[in-house]
């Protein structure tokens, strides 16, 4: 079994001289150090041959650029390896940065969503000298609330400090808060990357976060007369409200309220899972809709004056929800009001000259536009 001195050896002092104690070494035998065999061509020392039980070379400042762990071995004369042996390159930070969000799902129009930002030595020595992390350009749909970290200075996207930080340790948290806009897209991605240190291997020092953005509700309301032709003086018409969710779930409670135009009272408002206090609108409530679906139909019954303008408007309105556009909030559905008349009308019936003539009568009802 090989024997190596030394078993480790801190990168920052260079090249050093890896001495490998074994069995039946040859003048042939050649040190092999993370896979690169030590034979004095492609820019690597040579192995020098000492005994049948020990071998030298110098293993060079580039082969040892990161902190890690290596794998030595020898080749005989023949090529095969002895058993390899595990060396420890020490000394060097290795600066690493990962991130998460809260909520796990960001949602249209949100406020003061929040990345959280860790930046981790995962070398073997303590870090030297200035760490700084920064956040790349935030996507069209994130705007930048703050960005805080205790013992962090931080301005804009970017924050530093230099205090020491061990190997395998973690500094305090960086919080990145952000505002969604009401039309972000789907996935938001933000990319940070960390450095210096005295770190030397940056090839793990970035890392991103693609955000599932999920789009608000989007309420809509629909008025519906039972008729859209109505007698003055006429009570209790029938109509009917629905709520109608085109954007993702809701969130929150939903309102309707009612518009009704002069001559036109409502006499009572009800609604399955609806409040309506006094039986009146406004009308609320606050289980889910789902995309697409529309919530139990409000019923409203209206009496008509009899001096009731000859065409008029009902107009509904829907709010909250959590909905962000409320440029279709509004539904309307008009109406036209006739008067209520009475006539006269008679039939004659004839018969033979001289006889008898039976007149009839009938009185009936006429609904006449105005």
């Amino acid at each position: 079994m090989h024997r190596l001195q030394p078993q480790h050896h801190d990168r920052r002092r260079g090249k050093f001289t890896l001495t490998v104690t074994g069995l039946n070494f040859t003048a042939n035998s050649k040190i092999v150090f993370n896979g690169v065999t030590h034979d004095g061509t492609a820019g690597t020392a040579n192995t020098t041959f000492v005994s049948a039980s020990q071998v030298t070379t110098t293993i060079a400042a580039s082969e040892i650029a990161a902190a890690g762990t290596a794998t030595v071995t020898v080749s005989d004369v023949n090529g095969t390896p002895f058993q390899a042996v595990s060396f420890a390159i020490t000394g060097g930070s290795d600066m690493t940065v990962s991130m998460s969000n809260t909520p796990a799902t960001f949602s249209q129009g949100d406020s003061n969503d929040t990345y959280t930002i860790n930046v981790k030595n995962s070398g073997t020595s303590a870090t030297s000298g200035t760490v700084s992390m920064v956040v790349s350009a935030l996507p069209s749909g994130l705007s930048l609330v703050s960005l805080t970290g205790t013992n962090w200075s931080c301005a804009s996207l970017t924050c530093t400090r230099s205090d020491a930080l061990a190997g395998g340790a973690t500094y305090d948290p960086i919080a990145l808060k952000v505002n969604v806009a009401g039309n972000a897209t789907s996935p938001q991605t933000v990319n940070v990357t960390v450095s210096g240190g005295g770190e030397s291997n940056t090839a793990n020092d970035t890392a991103s976060d693609p955000t599932t953005v999920t789009a608000a509700s989007d309420m809509t309301v629909a008025v519906t007369p039972s008729s859209t032709t109505v007698v003055r003086g006429q009570n209790n018409v029938p109509f009917s409200v629905t709520a109608t969710n085109s954007g993702s779930s809701t969130s929150g409670q939903v309102n309707v309220s009612i518009s009704l135009p002069a001559g036109i009272t409502s006499t009572n408002v009800s609604g399955t899972g609806w409040t309506c206090p006094g039986n009146a609108f406004p009308c609320s409530r606050s289980d889910v809709l789902a995309n697409g679906q529309s919530y139990p139909a409000i019923a409203m019954t209206v009496n008509v004056a009899q001096n009731t303008a000859p065409s008029v408007s009902i107009t509904a309105t829907v709010s909250g929800g959590g909905e962000l556009n409320t440029a279709n909030d509004t539904g309307t559905s008009s109406i036209t009001t006739v008067a209520e008349t009475v006539g006269l009308t008679s039939s004659v019936n004839p018969s033979a000259i001289g006889a008898s003539t039976v007149l009839t009568a009938t009185v009936f009802q006429r609904r006449e536009r105005q």
